[in-house]
Formats: C-alpha cells, sequence, structure tokens
C-alpha cells in the first residue's frame, strides 16, 4: 500500500462478495494497524485538507478490492482505477478517516462510509484477511499431500558415503579419495558406474563390478591424488546400477567438504609470465585463511608488481612449527613491488590483524596515497612477526601517513630486520596499548635506515639511522644516527650523533660517546660529549667523561667526572706595546 501504491493478496486467499476490507489514510505519526481487514497509509501532514492522496488494494488476479482518495484524487492509469470505480471525494471528512466498502460494488461515492477513529467496530468482518503490527498475513487454502507406499525396488544403489579424505589433510600430499559403495536393492548389485565430481568439476567414471548382497557395502577408490591449499568439494553419485536405470534417486548421491591446509612451498606469479600456484597475493592470502596451515609455508613471489591490499586476520594453524613467510624468488627487493592506494577508512598495504608466526622478506612494499599513506599496520595482538631486508615506503608526510604503524594494541615480539623505510610522518611508529601496557619484545636487528622520524618501544639490536627525528622508549644495542633525537626511559650501549639538539631522559643511560650540536642531559652518560653549541646538565645529570662545548649550563646536583672544555676564541690584551 502506499501512495498511488498497490497491495496483491497471496494466492489462495478467499475475498467473497461484500467482504469488508478497509483502507485508512493518516498521518504518518498515527498510522497503526489496530485491527483485521485494516491496511494502514501513513502519509505527512493532514491529507483530507491539504493533499489529493490515493490508495487501492487487489487481488492475486488483479482485480480491484479496495480503492480511497481524498480531494479528488485521479489515479494513474497504470492502476486500473477510473472514475467509474471512484467519483469525486467524500463529503463531510477532516482529520483523520477511513473508507468502508458496505457492497460489492464501488460506482459512487454513497457506496463509502467515514469513520472517525481506528477503533471503530465495522461489523462482522472476513476471517481470511488479518493484519499485524509487522505487515500482512493470509491464510491460504490447504494443499493436500498425497504419500504412495511402493515395495523395496530390487535394484537401487549408491554412494552412501565419502570415507577420504575428511577434515583437513597436507597439502602437496598424495591422498586416497574413497566412497562407500551401497546396495539398497533386494537383488545382489553385480555392477554400477561411479560418477564423482571435484569442485563440480566431472572427473573419470568408474566402472565397477562385484557382488554386493542387499543392504552391504563395498569401498572404492577413485582416485590417488594431491591437493594445492584451498577447500574442496567432492561429490560422487551411482548410475546404471546392474546395467539398469535407477528409478530410486535420492540416495545415489553423497557430497562432502574438506580443506587441503597448507604445508611446502608455493609460487606466486601472473599467468602471463608462466605457471605459478597462486596468481596474486590475495589468492594465497585467501587460501591460507580458508584452509589453514599444517606446517611452515613459503611463497616465492616472482618478479613484477603487483597492486594489491592484504588484510590478514589470524591463520587457522600458526604457530612456532607453522609459520608463513612471503619472499621475492630472487631476494632482490627491488624485483617484487606490492603497492597500494589506500584511504581514509582502510589506510594500509599490508594490515597484520591479529594475524602470528608471519614473515615478510626481501621486497619492495608501497603505500601509495599522499594523504593516507600507511604501509604496515600491525593490530589486535599480531604476534611474533617479522620483516627483513624490505623497502618500506610511504608517499608524503601527512599525520596518516607511517611507514610502520603499531598502535594502541598489544603486539608483542615482533622483529624488524634490516629494512629501509623511507618517507611518511613517521617511517616507524612501535607504542603498544598505552604507556601504562607497553608491548614486549619488539627487536630491530641489523642496520636500521629510517628516512623519516621513527618513535621506537622495545629492543633494537643494530645500527639506527634516522634522516628526521627519533624518539626512543626502550633498549638500543648499536650506534643511533639523526637530525635530531630524544631518548626516553631508555638504554643505548653506543654512540649518539644527531645534527640539531639531542634530549636524554632522567631515566636513560648511555654507554657511548655523545655528538651534537646542542643537548639536555638528564640521565646518565659513560663517554665523551661534544657539542658545537651548547650542552646543559641538569640536576639529576651525570658525564662520565669529558665534555667539549661552546657553552656549558650546569645546575645543582649535577655530576661531571672528566675534562671540560670550552671552545671559544679568548684575546688578551696585553700591556706591551
Amino acid at each position: 500500500w502506499g501512495v498511488n501504491g498497490t497491495f496483491t493478496f497471496p494466492n489462495g486467499t478467499i475475498l467473497p462478495a461484500g467482504g469488508i476490507s478497509v483502507i485508512d489514510i493518516k498521518s504518518a505519526s498515527s498510522v497503526s494497524n489496530p485491527s483485521v481487514n485494516f491496511f494502514g497509509a501513513g502519509l505527512t501532514g493532514n491529507p483530507q485538507s491539504s493533499g489529493t492522496q490515493g490508495y487501492y488494494i487487489k487481488d492475486a488476479q488483479g482485480n480491484i478490492i479496495d480503492a480511497a482518495a481524498t480531494n479528488g484524487q485521479a489515479f494513474d492509469p497504470s492502476t486500473g482505477v477510473t472514475a467509474s470505480d471512484w467519483t469525486g471525494s467524500i463529503t463531510g471528512l477532516s482529520g483523520q478517516a477511513g473508507m468502508v466498502r458496505v457492497i460489492s460494488d464501488n460506482n459512487t461515492a454513497s457506496d463509502w462510509l467515514g469513520t472517525s477513529g481506528t477503533s471503530a467496530s465495522f461489523g462482522s468482518v472476513n476471517p481470511q484477511l488479518g493484519a499485524t503490527s509487522g505487515g500482512f498475513g493470509c491464510e491460504s487454502n490447504r494443499v493436500p499431500i498425497t504419500v504412495n507406499v511402493i515395495g523395496f525396488p530390487s535394484i537401487d544403489a549408491g554412494i552412501s558415503q565419502i570415507t577420504s579424505p575428511i577434515g583437513s589433510v597436507p597439502s602437496g600430499s598424495l591422498v586416497d579419495i574413497d566412497v562407500e559403495l551401497t546396495n539398497f536393492g533386494l537383488n545382489t548389485l553385480t555392477s554400477a558406474d561411479i560418477v564423482w565430481a571435484l569442485n563440480n568439476v566431472i572427473q573419470d567414471t568408474i566402472h565397477w563390478t562385484g557382488s554386493l548382497p542387499y543392504q552391504h557395502s563395498d569401498t572404492i577408490t577413485l582416485a590417488n591424488t594431491s591437493f594445492n591449499g584451498g577447500v574442496y568439494t567432492i561429490k560422487s553419485w551411482t548410475s546404471i546400477p546392474n546395467l539398469v536405470a535407477d528409478t530410486i534417486n535420492t540416495n545415489d548421491t553423497t557430497i562432502i567438504s574438506f580443506n587441503s591446509c597448507l604445508s611446502g612451498t608455493y609460487t606466486i606469479g601472473k599467468p602471463a609470465n608462466g605457471t605459478f600456484d597462486f596468481p596474486s597475493f590475495n589468492d594465497a592470502k585467501n587460501a591460507l585463511m580458508n584452509a589453514g596451515v599444517c606446517g611452515h609455508v613459503i611463497f616465492n613471489v616472482d618478479t613484477g608488481s603487483y597492486t594489491e591490499q592484504l588484510n590478514f586476520g589470524a591463520i587457522p594453524g600458526a604457530g612456532p612449527n607453522s609459520t608463513i613467510t612471503f619472499q621475492s624468488a630472487n631476494s632482490d627487493s627491488s624485483s617484487v613491488i606490492l603497492s597500494y592506494s589506500g584511504t581514509s577508512t582502510d589506510n594500509y598495504t599490508i594490515y597484520l590483524n591479529g594475524a602470528d608466526y608471519m614473515t615478510f622478506r626481501g621486497m619492495t612494499i608501497k603505500a601509495l596515497n599522499t594523504s593516507y599513506g600507511t604501509v604496515i599496520q600491525l593490530a589486535n595482538g599480531a604476534h611474533r612477526n617479522t620483516f627483513e631486508n624490505n623497502e618500506l615506503i610511504s608517499i608524503g608526510t601527512s599525520s596518516n601517513n607511517r611507514v610502520v604503524y603499531d598502535y594502541t594494541t598489544l603486539n608483542n615480539y615482533n622483529t624488524y630486520r634490516n629494512n629501509l623505510m623511507k618517507n611518511g610522518y613517521y617511517s616507524l611508529y612501535i607504542y603498544g596499548a598505552s604507556t601504562a601496557s607497553w608491548q614486549k619484545g619488539t627487536v630491530i636487528e641489523g642496520n636500521l635506515v629510517v628516512e623519516g622520524n621513527a618513535e621506537l618501544y622495545g629492543e633494537v639490536h643494530g645500527n639506527i639511522k634516522c634522516s628526521h627525528h627519533i624518539n626512543i622508549f626502550g633498549s638500543v644495542k648499536g650506534n643511533v644516527v639523526a637530525e635530531s633525537g630524544e631518548i626516553n626511559e631508555g638504554f643505548v650501549s653506543g654512540d649518539v650523533s644527531t645534527k640539531l639538539h639531542l634530549v636524554i631522559g632522567n631515566k636513560t643511560e648511555v654507554l657511548g660517546n655523545i655528538d651534537s650540536k646542542s643537548a639536555i642531559i638528564n640521565g646518565k652518560v659513560k663517554g665523551d660529549c661534544t657539542l658545537t653549541d651548547v650542552v646543559s646538565i641538569t640536576g639529576t645529570g651525570v658525564v662520565l667523561g669529558n665534555i667539549s662545548t661552546k657553552d656549558l649550563s650546569v645546575d645543582q646536583g649535577a655530576i661531571i667526572q672528566g675534562n671540560i672544555k670550552i671552545n671559544r676564541d679568548v684575546f688578551f690584551e696585553s700591556d706591551d706595546e
């Protein structure tokens, strides 16, 4: 129902001549369905005084059962409601009103009665119609069911079950495809064709012969084959038992699904370049997510550029003995380029969303959006993952451009080894859930080159080179080179060199030399400090080494054990002429 709308009764609805049906034209705020045989039409405003509206209902054969209109509404010709069905407007009506047909035709306005409220009694009603607050319900005529009982068949066979494979099988390993043939006929079964399909592709038919008494079964091996990782469906059925047509087909067929869990080495590459196990990263990812893993899995990626976005959830079966590795086939990071242009709602190229035990090695991975360019994002408990020997590149320098973004959730024991991280507002942002709940076990091994800002929480084993600012919360065993830096509540076993300013936090220890333009030392430094401008040692600062600077500021409580050299030109005015 609705403005110039229709309502078609379901098949089987009985509408005797003179039966009562109701259309209620009302304001939208007060429309309701309080009784049987009632059809409410909610409208904006007061249709009786300000608008022309028309409604009608039809039966299943398209015959008009009821119609109502206000203020001389002209029905669209497609409705079939003509002037002979309705003439003029109902007089004496205002506000909310309904029209009730009380005789079998509706040629004139006198055939319609107005009602003043939705709770009015309409007398005897048609028991075949009813309405509820959720819509209309109409009882249909009952359909008789005939059951023919026959005797047991003489010849009848079928596949009662598929016994292998079931559940999960390792990919790449040979496995038997076994079915159970059962004789459902009274006569001994001596032959049958066994047809089967793998993922809806018909395979070779097996022509079985033997001697199988009534209600006995035989196991038949259809094939011995291996499967790549993924989900598979096997369907098997019988045909022409004892060389005659099988007239009872309801027990012929059995169908199962199983998964081939991944284990071993696979290839990814574009079909135009050769034969590969998977044509894309996402095809390999889907196989992982659907089939799971049951051993170490390696994907060797062929040379080429792949425009894809990868979202990995927890992979079934992943663990210390079932790791997953994506790597360039030739170990050249420039040969495989994975890139994607994200948006504000999917800002990543690779998203490890609770995924564990994954490794990405020897590839170039890019984020191409200049405003939303996160390359790698970890969240929701993504643990024990490794990125090594990669070039990780973000295009753009807005705050939503990050090379590695690991924030707000605990993602523990992840390793970054010998990666080049370029651009982005942050090249490396590793934080945890909060300052009160830092993640643990983050390891950066080998030389880390960051062309952008870096913020580190965790352990770094190796040298760090950052082209912009670096914040360190954690442990670094190696030298640190940056444009500027701040080490807060951290430990550095190595030299620290910045072009501009350096801050050593009051809970920080540096076992190495300091070389910077300027520095504030609140913590402990065991090494020589060389500053081209100024160094300030606060009351909590300790320097066990020599200091060379242009200007020096020392607060009460500071400790210095070493020589101090102030590098300024000194002029003496001689009394000699």
